[in-house]
């Protein structure tokens, strides 16, 4: 059989240089992990600006092909529309959304796949202004409609996909997140069975709901509950119900 030809790949990498929470995490990631096991291939990153940190590090060291507006262009104007000039004219095989967007203009020789991480804004719209869901679901509709494939992060997020937008069922593919190397057991480690929250601390991730649930167990299965994260007034909240309940 054949080897596969080297492919040209570009990634929305907005969040993976500029967000350093769950956008973020997923984006750094998944390009890591294909420039480590697919290394044949040639990757390119797209975004508005660059932030150099211990996590980015490792995307700005050659291995990939970074790219940003030029001096005089509108930062979300080209990320919207400009910069499929720049995919088209490098004729990219595959262009991947990581965060619920695709470029307008791709042309049609370039394959195209968009993560969707969720429809919190569609479910929950309480925890959004108005004007935020209305952009939300032109973009992320839009994306979804036009893009070759679709990836759902939850068997949950696909039948959302689905039934609110209208998805051929064949168009969408769970794909699971992967795991940070941190979140790895140690060998030889004594480490304790223990419940773990990592993330945000904010009404609509439900944390609350999860410490409700445990103080619901029998005693002898309320093992250590760590969260890991920060929050505000209804971080306070969980923690003030987290004393009183247990």
């Amino acid at each position: 059989m054949s080897e596969i030809r080297p492919l040209k790949i570009g990634f929305d990498a907005k969040r993976l240089f500029l967000n350093d929470t769950g956008l973020g995490n997923y984006s750094r990631t998944l390009v890591k992990n294909m420039m480590k096991l697919y290394p044949q291939h040639e990757y390119h990153l797209f975004t508005p600006s660059i932030r150099e940190t211990s996590e980015t590090q490792i995307f700005l060291n050659g291995d990939c092909h970074i790219h940003t507006p030029g001096k005089f262009e509108i930062k979300a104007v080209w990320r919207s529309r400009g910069m499929s000039k720049t995919i088209n004219a490098m004729k990219l095989d595959v262009y991947h959304g990581l965060s619920h967007e695709l470029p307008s203009g791709i042309s049609t020789a370039t394959r195209t796949v968009v993560s969707m991480h969720d429809l919190i804004y569609e479910i929950y719209p309480q925890f959004f202004p108005w004007y935020n869901r209305w952009v939300y679901r032109w973009k992320y509709k839009t994306s979804c409609k036009k893009a070759n494939h679709v990836i759902a992060i939850s068997e949950a997020t696909r039948k959302d996909l689905i039934s609110r937008y209208h998805l051929d069922e064949k168009q969408v593919s769970v794909v699971y997140q992967s795991c940070g190397d941190y979140f790895m057991p140690r060998q030889r480690s004594k480490q304790k069975k223990h419940f773990l929250y990592v993330g945000t601390i904010e009404e609509r991730k439900g944390l609350l709901n999860a410490v409700h649930a445990y103080a619901q167990l029998p005693k002898e299965f309320q093992i250590p509950f760590l969260v890991v994260g920060s929050g505000s007034t209804y971080a306070e909240e969980v923690k003030r119900q987290y004393s009183i309940m247990t």
